[in-house]
């Protein structure tokens, strides 16, 4: 019945003055914008996340994209209704959040703030799913997103181990850390990897799935040429900020922190977590929709 209604709202939109018609569109959009984090309705996540608990965090980072990306799906192809205009503005959005995800990232110094910025980012590239032809959509978005919120969940989790054990949350704090808690910090190194897409996580084969599509669909250039080139670009940007924090936790002497008292199950989440996302990359058939 939504579905119904939504599509007798986008034919009734090319009926009005293309003016009108592209404001209405761009407003909705922004909306969606909003609740994704995408740029440049990106500004309020940062210092959310930052502010906010860390277990409350990781929630606002995965669970609202999870509904707002599903409920986006199901009515992407109503969008198409409206014409090429939608293409332009997911375009935008996705290269936008591409950018300034990734470049903004480079200079933070707070954990979670650093990690607020490449979920921008990878709202990026999740939007770049949305200019491939409908039929193509479901399996890049299913496994990236799947991919996104493991990884992401369990970077938080570790955040707060040592948030919990050390009370460290910069760059600053974790100094020296790595060798006192090498379990927590091979974790996230883990995450770190499957956020910048390297093998053989499933960080990797999301990307390769994301990327492999774009090249297969001429008819949807220069948007997806255009795209394709700013991700790789913005791929290599990001390893200079996530490779800080290894280069923190394990390359740079701090200020001995005293431990803290802190349950060892902290990390049992995220060690499955980690677990979960080497096996999605070496074996991504385990994915029944990939």
């Amino acid at each position: 019945m939504a579905l119904l209604i939504f599509g007798s709202v986008f034919n009734g939109l090319n009926e009005v003055p293309a003016l009108a018609k592209n404001l209405i569109l761009i407003f909705f959009i922004a909306g969606i914008g909003f609740k994704l984090s995408a740029a440049p309705f990106h500004f309020w996540a940062p210092d959310v996340y930052e502010e906010a608990p860390t277990s409350v965090t990781s929630f606002l980072s995965t669970v609202p994209k999870i509904a707002v990306f599903g409920w986006f799906y199901s009515i992407n192809n109503q969008f198409h209704l409206v014409g090429e205009i939608y293409i332009q503005i997911i375009f935008s959005l996705a290269l936008l959040s591409l950018l300034v995800g990734n470049i903004l990232a480079v200079f933070q110094t707070d954990l979670k703030r650093l990690l607020s910025y490449s979920a921008i980012g990878h709202t990026g590239f999740m939007l770049m799913i949305f200019i491939l032809p409908d039929t193509d959509i479901f399996h890049s978005l299913f496994f990236y997103l799947l991919v996104y919120v493991i990884t992401n969940i369990g970077a938080f989790l570790v955040v707060y181990h040592f948030e919990e054990k050390y009370a460290a949350i910069t760059l600053q704090n974790i100094r020296g850390l790595g060798k006192g808690t090498i379990w927590a910090a091979t974790i996230l190194i883990v995450f770190l990897v499957s956020f910048i897409g390297l093998p053989p996580t499933g960080g990797f084969i999301a990307k390769f799935i994301l990327f492999s599509e774009l090249i297969s669909q001429p008819q949807i250039a220069p948007y997806g040429t255009w795209l394709l080139i700013v991700a790789v670009i913005t791929t290599v940007i990001s390893l200079f900020y996530y490779f800080k924090i290894p280069l923190n936790l394990f390359l740079r002497e701090g200020e001995e922190i005293p431990a803290k008292a802190y349950s060892r199950a902290l990390l049992i989440l995220p060690a499955v977590f980690a677990a979960l996302i080497i096996l999605l990359g070496v074996f991504p058939s385990v994915v029944k929709f990939f």
